[in-house]
């Protein structure tokens, strides 16, 4: 099986919205419910655009930008994980989460080695 991380991050985003649709909704879970479909979101979106930069600073920049959204997105899966929202699947979205967190870091600190 080939592994590429591009369709690693749009898998953690759609699974990321498609567990928000199903949160019970009131004003706290859809407040939370947004903030994970949009920073989930933009983190596979400025990983892709990572991909394609001319430059190191350009790659260093959005990577950064990623790890950020990636960072919101663990945070508040936290915070649901603290309401007690969720169960499994929010344990499942925030396991994986932090592996991307992880995978970011090492890429951009690579390409800040270079």
């Amino acid at each position: 099986m080939k592994f590429d991380l591009e369709d690693r991050f749009i898998a953690f985003t759609g699974n990321t919205m498609n567990y928000a649709e199903t949160l019970q909704r009131t004003f706290a879970n859809d407040y939370l419910a947004k903030q994970i479909i949009r920073s989930s979101g933009s983190a596979t979106l400025n990983f892709a655009e990572m991909q394609g930069t001319g430059t190191d600073k350009d790659y260093i920049n959005k990577g950064n930008i990623a790890f950020k959204e990636l960072k919101e997105t663990e945070l508040n899966l936290k915070v649901m994980r603290f309401r007690n929202i969720g169960g499994d699947e929010r344990d499942i979205l925030l396991a994986e989460s932090i592996e991307l967190i992880k995978i970011l870091r090492t890429l951009i600190n690579k390409r800040k080695g270079k």
